[in-house]
């Protein structure tokens, strides 16, 4: 919804999510609602998708952290699926069957450009590989060795499945931007927000190892 009303007041910005948490919603309402977004957009929606990381929205929408990559891997193959094809007819596990259904309207853009945010697991970049699509690498949460060896891991499988590794792109960063003229400025700032976000359910299970000073 926020996007959209950055859509209707903006013209040229490149429209970016934070992450779907695509492995707790209905396929077809995600394809239909963002490809409406794209259209009040006039192609300029991007999306990252990925299975979340607060331990309290698995309860929620009715799955076990336990099938949260299957769940995932199921979701975003049927999303594809409803933006590229017309009168689909699918059978999975997390949400009714469908039979020749058709998502309304269809995507502005030819493919609507998705990344992958991967923070834990190389079970999600190995997802991401498979497609050549870009990893959004989510950095907060634990050390940063971690993170260097699921980029590596996602270059040498993007290899093993015929993609160009050197062309790969990779993002990375979490909680967006905080500006001001001096350092001083930003620590005071910034610091309520970091402080009121360490102390969420998400925070706490993720337990990050990076300290604010």
């Amino acid at each position: 919804m926020i996007l959209g009303a950055i859509a209707a007041k903006t013209s040229t910005i490149q429209l970016l999510t934070i992450v779907t948490v695509l492995s707790i919603l209905d396929s077809v309402r995600v394809a239909e609602d963002y490809a409406t977004l794209d259209h009040l957009s006039g192609g300029r929606l991007e999306m990252i998708i990925g299975k979340g990381n607060d331990p309290r929205h698995y309860r929620l929408f009715g799955i076990t952290e336990e099938e949260q990559w299957e769940s995932l891997d199921e979701r975003y193959h049927l999303l594809k699926r409803l933006w590229n094809e017309e009168n689909v007819t699918w059978i999975g596990k997390y949400r009714t069957p469908l039979n020749n259904v058709t998502t309304q309207p269809r995507p502005f853009q030819q493919q609507i450009p998705i990344w992958h945010c991967s923070a834990s697991s190389k079970i999600s970049t190995e997802l991401v590989v498979k497609s050549g699509e870009p990893i959004f690498s989510s950095n907060t949460f634990h050390p940063m060795e971690k993170y260097k060896e699921l980029i590596e891991h996602y270059r040498e499988r993007l290899a093993y499945y015929g993609h160009n590794p050197e062309t790969a792109v990779v993002e990375s960063g979490a909680r967006g931007l905080y500006l001001a003229n001096t350092t001083e400025e930003v620590i005071k700032g910034y610091r309520p927000y970091y402080d009121a976000y360490n102390h969420t359910e998400p925070a706490k299970y993720n337990q990050s190892p990076f300290v604010y000073r």
